[in-house]
């Protein structure tokens, strides 16, 4: 993953652009950018470019959750 993570209100705002990000899919990424202030496009496309590596990481940690439950129980 990327270093924006480095401070807890970076990690918060990507948190909720990864809400919006996949519970509001008609918004597209520049407008979601908008929404955050995030001013230039660079900063826009490195943060949703994590969003992205999210989304295909949650798929695997989802299934390693329900695997660990199942066992625990």
């Amino acid at each position: 993953m990327c270093a924006d993570t480095r401070t807890p209100s970076h990690a918060a705002r990507l948190m909720l652009m990864y809400f919006l990000r996949h519970h509001l899919r008609m918004l597209t990424y520049q407008e979601i950018a908008d929404l955050f202030d995030l001013g230039h496009r660079s900063t826009a496309l490195r943060s949703m470019r994590i969003i992205d590596e999210v989304e295909q990481l949650l798929p695997d940690l989802e299934t390693k959750i329900h695997r660990s439950l199942n066992l625990t129980r």
